[in-house]
């Protein structure tokens, strides 16, 4: 008999795995999430913010993970294999989460594991990171420096406003258009036990 040791999924560690992608089962219930979550990028207007709750261990990073694959750049190896890992499962499914991608770079997905640090401080790591992965991953236009250094100035404050988060947000969004992605995707995964 082989056994099989699953490790749990790291926010910041896993963020680039293409194993994760790969090994990744979708359930009945997260389809129906993967569905609600395309209906609501179709749309142009509407509510596009979830929240999934579940005891630790119970699949919420992985999924986290998975999403962040599944709405990559379209050309990019590990979002092929989540359309590919979801179409096994659901290729309707998987056909309309290519074709929101089509012609684009993807969404930014910004991927943050609540931490004893204010929520702000965590919120500007996780944007400054992932905006150093998009335009270094995605070869895309020039990386707006001007952008990058004012993150880098956000994650030295022990505190941001929400207006000074929301302006930072709003520029990532302008510059991720800018560059031909599609917006932003943020992933906040609480770890209280």
């Amino acid at each position: 008999m082989t056994g099989h040791y699953t490790r749990s999924i790291n926010l910041e560690r896993d963020a680039d795995s293409e194993e994760i992608v790969k090994s990744y089962i979708p359930t009945s219930r997260t389809i129906t999430t993967f569905n609600r979550i395309c209906d609501a990028l179709e749309k142009k207007k509407c509510l596009r913010s979830w929240a999934l709750v579940g005891p630790y261990g119970s699949g919420k990073s992985a999924f986290a993970v998975f999403l962040s694959h599944l709405l990559g750049r379209p050309t990019q190896n590990s979002t092929i294999s989540a359309l590919t890992v979801l179409a096994k499962d659901n290729f309707d499914l998987a056909a309309d989460f290519g074709a929101e991608l089509k012609d684009s770079e993807g969404y930014l997905p910004v991927l943050i594991t609540g931490a004893p640090e204010p929520l702000s401080k965590s919120f500007a790591k996780g944007i400054h990171g992932a905006v150093e992965r998009f335009w270094h991953k995605k070869r895309i236009k020039k990386k707006p420096d001007d952008l990058v250094e004012d993150l880098n100035r956000a994650t030295e404050k022990d505190h941001l406003s929400i207006a000074e988060l929301m302006n930072l947000i709003k520029r990532v969004q302008e510059a991720v258009l800018n560059a031909g992605g599609q917006g932003i995707l943020i992933i906040l995964v609480s770890c209280h036990a």
